[in-house]
């Protein structure tokens, strides 16, 4: 069954309202929309893809929010890794992001938990920041639901990244921070303060980057602590992730911009990609020199060329 809704919306404009206010409306409806079943083609294989990883052997992992749980796409074949619970507040209910680290190990982010999670080649998950004890497959259990007994110690984990010790960096919407957690799990410690943490990169100095929804939008913080600033003004319009590439260069999504950009060394930005099919692109990761992308709105995993030429990976209708 899927429920088609209307929601009648007042258009506020220069004279009767603040812009900035119309923007948070969309932001808040966009966000509700999230938890509306059926925002979704009936036929579709999955649901509202919302982040991308690549495994080096060719697999590659959807974060699908409405499944809820974690596909694999392989050799033109998608298949469910991990069926999450569709009740509140057990593992994976609302499965934020997906990232591999330098051990090729999955890891995913989940607000439902308020955690980030290891996730084995069984799909069994492993929490990290949790003061109770770890736990491993039957994490999935409908008899499992968090309590602030159990929760992790991160509020609405966004983007994770890697530095080159293994530790783990995450962006946390909810709380406006960056956290460290140890390599292996342990107590996250605070990295940066910073409004509308989203997307995070790390480069071959082991310098962390930064991007946000407010100014500064891109930010590099350096291994001992050293904040530097690369794009001080409201440059993108609705940021989501961070890639770098070897050249020192990065990319960004941007979901209302429908858009792609390119970021130089010195924080100049220009749109790269933009427009149709593109309709909300929201997590990206590089395969080799190409950009993974995914769109939930468009529903749509797609693949960039260095040149920028855009091919619709899955589905391939």
């Amino acid at each position: 069954m899927y429920l088609s809704v209307s929601v009648p919306i007042r258009i506020f404009t220069q004279t009767d309202g603040d812009p900035f206010m119309y923007r948070s409306i969309l932001a808040a409806l966009a966000a509700i929309s999230l938890l509306l079943p059926g925002w979704h083609p009936a036929d579709a294989q999955w649901n509202y893809p919302v982040d991308v990883a690549a495994a080096e052997d060719g697999t590659i992992y959807i974060a699908d929010l409405r499944l809820p749980g974690i596909w694999t796409l392989k050799d033109g074949q998608t298949e469910v890794f991990v069926q999450a619970s569709k009740k509140f507040r057990t593992p994976l209910n609302a499965i934020r992001c997906l990232r591999i680290n330098g051990d090729g190990l999955l890891h995913t982010g989940d607000s439902a938990a308020r955690e980030v999670f290891s996730v084995n080649a069984e799909g069994g998950l492993t929490q990290l920041t949790a003061p109770t004890a770890v736990l491993d497959e039957t994490v999935l259990s409908e008899d499992l639901e968090f309590t602030p007994d159990n929760f992790g110690l991160i509020g609405i984990p966004m983007d994770m990244a890697f530095g080159s010790k293994g530790e783990m960096y995450v962006s946390d919407t909810e709380l406006q921070r960056v956290w460290k957690v140890p390599a292996g799990g342990g107590e996250p410690e605070e990295v940066l303060l910073v409004n509308g943490p989203r997307g995070l990169a790390v480069d071959d100095d082991d310098n962390l980057w930064v991007l946000s929804l407010q100014a500064p939008q891109l930010q590099k913080v350096s291994p001992d602590g050293e904040v530097e600033e690369l794009i001080s003004e409201l440059t993108f319009e609705f940021p989501h992730q961070i890639e770098l590439r070897g050249d020192g260069t990065a990319v960004v999504s941007d979901g209302y911009a429908k858009a792609i950009w390119n970021v130089a060394a010195d924080g100049k930005v220009e749109k790269w990609i933009s427009g149709e099919p593109l309709d909300n692109p929201v997590g990206i990761t590089f395969q080799g020199e190409n950009l993974l992308i995914i769109d939930p709105r468009a529903n749509a995993l797609f693949s960039a060329a260095p040149d920028g030429t855009l091919t619709k990976v899955y589905p391939t209708d």
